[in-house]
């Protein structure tokens, strides 16, 4: 399902633009010419609605597939089926009309239309009563605070009639669930899988706000892997006495053939295969200190610049 609008798909484009960012994901708009009408979307990680809010444009929701609209009997929602596999609830202003185009692949509304639309995919029936409830109250943005050392804080930027007196539906990842803690409750009829993270579940917290602590870990951590090889398996240390030189039209090969040079250097401090012979780990050392300064005097090709707006490399 795609949040559009009529008037984009003519002879005016519109101009795009990413004009706020945060942790979590960004908020992006969509004008015709002069910006008087626009069409204003949040794009944030975990979020329960897609919506936008649209300014004096023909509202559109598109999707590949044939839709039915199988209940619009409360005024600004519609039950949407997809082609008989997926099932999605629209969630418009109750003042605005909308209606299936002559394709029979896109909700219209009948007019220009100035208010939000959020659509939401149904995981079962249950669901729709959920988010009913919390329709009027979308996200915007998140943030990451850091408490302490075990805990941090996910604030998120809402909006909306409802944020305060029921809370804001955000689903959450598996590995959130054991750290929450707080006011913040799981409502397990409202579960979608992600694409490559496992189950998400919908989260409701009244602060706007999730607090996450995990336990204080005393493993001890390095470089070297669980089983170190033997003296007699290492043959690569060899490799140190080579000429060592980097391809300099890529950043990513670069880094696996810099990772590949440091690695014999953690092999060469390993008393367990050099003992206490110090020549090679020296020798390795000086070549990996040269080897590194066309990353640090950003010499390699292309050169990397800095985003100003997403505040990145």
């Amino acid at each position: 399902m795609t949040l559009s609008a009529t008037e984009f798909a003519g002879e005016a484009k519109p101009i795009y633009e990413m004009y706020a960012f945060s942790d979590f994901g960004m908020e992006v708009r969509a004008c015709l010419e002069y910006k008087k009408q626009c069409m204003d979307s949040p794009l944030v990680h975990g979020m329960a609605f897609i919506s936008a809010t649209y300014a004096r444009l023909t509202a559109r929701v598109e999707s590949e597939y044939t839709m039915e609209i199988v209940d619009k009997s409360v005024p600004g929602k519609y039950i949407v089926e997809l082609g008989g596999n997926q099932t999605w609830v629209v969630y418009t202003d109750k003042k605005g009309k909308f209606a299936l185009d002559e394709s029979g692949k896109a909700l219209v509304s009948s007019g220009l239309y100035s208010g939000t639309v959020r659509i939401a995919i149904l995981p079962s029936k249950k669901a729709t009563k959920v988010y009913d409830k919390y329709s009027t109250c979308h996200v915007r943005g998140g943030n990451v605070a850091i408490a302490s050392r075990t805990e941090y804080s996910l604030k998120w930027k809402t909006v909306g009639a409802s944020c305060k007196k029921n809370g804001l539906l955000h689903f959450a990842l598996p590995h959130h669930l054991p750290a929450m803690k707080g006011d913040t409750k799981s409502v397990k009829s409202v579960a979608l899988n992600s694409a490559t993270r496992g189950k998400m579940v919908a989260q409701v917290t009244k602060t706007g706000e999730w607090t996450l602590s995990e336990k204080e870990n005393d493993l001890e951590v390095d470089f070297y892997p669980t089983t170190k090889p033997s003296a007699k398996m290492v043959k690569k240390l060899a490799d140190i006495a080579d000429e060592w030189g980097l391809n300099k039209t890529s950043w990513y090969f670069n880094g696996k053939q810099y990772q590949k040079y440091a690695s014999l250097c953690l092999l060469a401090a390993d008393k367990a295969i050099v003992g206490t012979n110090k020549k090679l780990l020296n020798t390795c050392l000086t070549k990996l200190e040269k080897l590194i300064e066309p990353f640090l005097d950003n010499t390699l090709a292309p050169p990397l610049n800095y985003e100003t707006s997403y505040g990145g490399i």
